[in-house]
């Protein structure tokens, strides 16, 4: 098979419109100079017949074959369909159709001077009715052709663009409708730019007001520059609409422009959109790598932490228990530095008893091994040792470096193995949390202080320590431990620890099964469950970590059934009695087995097998995403066989059931 030919076919017709097509013009990188800002909306190939017809012309690449295979590609501008006819049909014509790479190399390096704008979009329309024309020779759809299917759906949004945004009126109208017709994001453009002056960014500022106002606090709202913007306009714009929170804004320079788009996103915490207009994956690895550095940071290393003294943090010394003053105070007198460290301390500065109390060194575990007689290192990804004392056990870790070669990371970023030793100021730094990253020396009652942590305790605010988003990158959970602190202490979350949780909730998906089960059961029986609930449901990161709660919660008489048994466990909890998880996550999970037990009573299905059936069924869902133990859904599942005796009401049935040990909480 051999292309024959290589056409331009001219497509024109007119599209209903209701009222102008192109209400306003959107701001251009051009506009710089004054006289053309004064020119009309650009139709881009079309014009305005009347208030009720649009008129609209492409052009189309139509390559055809000897064996009558034909691909098309389009539409694309009258000049770029100029080069099509003029440079690119002479190397095509007469040549295998299939062999695309081939040809877009060819094509690609024929380009010497035309290596983006209209010669790309040529390039590309002439590439892209090749790999048409090889799905129709080989049956195939391309994109299966290009490796097949990823995902069962891709999220739209709805685009503003021609949209008339100086009428906030009509701008409130217009989102609302897109939102009701189903659209979860919208994205618009601004009209103004720089040489519109303070007023002209006042006007972009009412229309990011507008539209947050109008469409609520959990949807996204996208805005486009289109390469418009100057650096101290858009770091302005970028102040005065952060608190907006947009999902990301698009294109403020033009591609050409890296370290704009860099120094940028290091002053706003608004995520940054670019390079729609860059036409080569040469161009895009050039943008990727440089803006790349932005990701690479590594967290403030302050080499000399704050010291407070007992009378300034105040911490009772009778709150520590002699086992953690013994671990520090034996390690000392080995000439190793030692404390206690982490949540014990933030708790112990709160004036809380702590549960748990944990040990950082500068000793390795084989060190700290050899100085206890009951002692074992445990843990792969990172090696830890447990002293033992009786029913008590210290969990003491070794300074871990902040720059560590060796470690082992996922495609996300998500950190595999680590043990590679450090400072205790490097320790610091690779800590989550400001609040979490205090030292607290029994011996001597000083605190150490590298992150201002204690000052974030006093303001009641959870901050992370370093680039947020790279840190949830190397652990996802931090955004789950975020929400867990934040609603257990009571603490707001530092804005910029906040933005980037409900764009990368998707990460959630990396982690173990195990270890999320792990963080979800710390989380539900925090005593503070409800609450917990409500921020992950805040932040979008309920979705997916109970995919049947997701359902349950939307529910009314299942989110109170759902709310008033966590807040049954909070109040357990706080009153210092035991909680089951199996029970709990019986109760969590008992509206979906119900729903599931009646739709199998319903095609006739006999009552007990049904309800056992119905229980595999919610059990097989849910664990595919949590790794709940055996030993914890063994107890669901005869808490769950249990209900059908709460309908027998006559006789000895109900004493009988009063006794049953499920039914006896201490």
């Amino acid at each position: 098979m051999r292309i024959s030919a290589v056409r331009v076919r001219q497509v024109s017709g007119t599209m209903a419109t209701d009222g102008p097509f192109w209400e306003e013009r959107l701001m251009r990188p051009i506009d710089i100079y004054p006289d053309y800002r004064k020119q009309p909306p650009i139709g881009w190939g079309g014009q305005q017949v009347d208030d009720r017809r649009f008129a609209l012309t492409q052009w189309f690449v139509q390559i055809e074959t000897d064996e009558d295979v034909v691909g098309i590609a389009g539409p694309l501008w009258q000049d770029a369909a100029r080069l099509v006819l003029t440079q690119l049909a002479p190397i095509v014509i007469g040549r295998d159709p299939l062999a695309t790479e081939l040809l877009w190399d060819q094509m690609h390096r024929l380009q010497v001077h035309g290596r983006q704008g209209d010669a790309m979009i040529a390039l590309s329309a002439v590439d892209c009715a090749l790999w048409d024309l090889k799905g129709r020779a080989l049956g195939q759809p391309v994109w299966r052709l290009l490796g097949g299917p990823t995902r069962e759906a891709v999220p739209a949004y709805a685009s503003m663009l021609g949209y008339a945004v100086e009428d906030l009126g009509l701008v409130r109208e217009r989102a609302q409708a897109a939102k009701a017709d189903g659209y979860t994001a919208q994205k618009w453009f601004f009209r103004h730019g720089p040489m519109s002056g303070h007023e002209g960014l006042r006007k972009n500022v009412a229309l990011v007001r507008t539209l947050r106002e109008s469409l609520g606090d959990d949807y996204d709202i996208m805005l486009d520059c289109w390469q418009s913007l100057n650096f101290d306009y858009a770091v302005s714009l970028c102040a005065r609409i952060e608190e907006f929170r947009p999902r990301w804004l698009e294109e403020p320079f033009m591609p050409d422009r890296i370290d704009s788009h860099v120094k940028l996103k290091a002053k706003t915490r608004i995520p940054l959109s670019g390079a729609e207009h860059e036409y080569t994956r040469w161009g895009f690895k050039r943008f990727v790598e440089k803006v790349q550095t932005l990701f690479n940071r590594k967290p403030r290393l302050r080499k000399e932490p704050k010291r407070l003294t007992a009378a300034e943090h105040g911490i009772n010394p009778q709150l520590v228990p002699r086992n953690a003053q013994r671990v520090c105070e034996t390690l000392q007198k080995a000439g190793h530095q030692a404390f206690i460290v982490g949540g014990a301390v933030r708790d112990l500065l709160l004036g809380v008893a702590p549960k748990d109390f944990d040990v950082a060194t500068d000793a390795t575990p084989e060190q700290v091994k050899s100085h206890f007689r009951r002692a074992i290192i445990i843990g792969r990804r990172f090696r830890l040792v447990h002293v033992i004392f009786g029913n008590e056990t210290i969990e003491v870790s070794t300074f871990r470096a902040l720059d560590d070669p060796q470690r082992v990371t996922d495609e996300h970023g998500r950190v595999l193995a680590d043990n590679v030793f450090g400072t205790q100021a490097e320790d610091a730094a690779r800590r989550d949390f400001t609040v979490n990253a205090l030292y607290y020396d029994p011996v001597t009652e000083t605190v150490l202080d590298y992150h201002d942590g204690v000052r974030d305790i006093r303001r009641k605010r959870l901050r992370i320590i370093g680039d947020p988003e790279t840190r949830y990158r190397e652990d996802p959970v931090r955004m789950l431990r975020a929400v867990r602190f934040a609603a257990k202490l009571g603490f707001e979350i530092d804005p910029a620890t906040r933005e980037p949780i409900r764009r990368l909730a998707h990460l959630i998906e990396n982690v173990p099964a195990a270890r999320l089960f792990d963080e979800m059961l710390k989380l539900l029986v925090s005593g503070h469950a409800v609450a917990c609930i409500t921020r992950l449901r805040a932040e979008g990161l309920h979705h997916g970590l109970l995919p049947l709660l997701d359902v349950i919660l939307e529910q009314p008489a299942g989110e109170r059934f759902v709310m008033l048994a966590l807040s049954r466990t909070d109040e357990r909890v706080r009153a210092g009695k035991s909680v089951a998880p199996g029970f709990l996550f019986a109760t969590l999970l008992w509206h979906e087995v119900l729903k599931r037990w009646n739709e199998r009573l319903a095609a006739g299905e006999h009552r007990i097998p049904a309800l056992d059936a119905a229980i595999d069924d919610v059990l097989e869902a849910q664990t595919e995403k949590l790794a709940i133990q055996r030993r914890y859904t063994a107890d669901m599942r005869e808490i769950w066989m249990l209900q059908p005796r709460f309908e027998r009401r006559h006789g000895r049935a109900p004493f009988k059931l009063l006794e049953h040990l499920r039914l006896r909480a201490g």
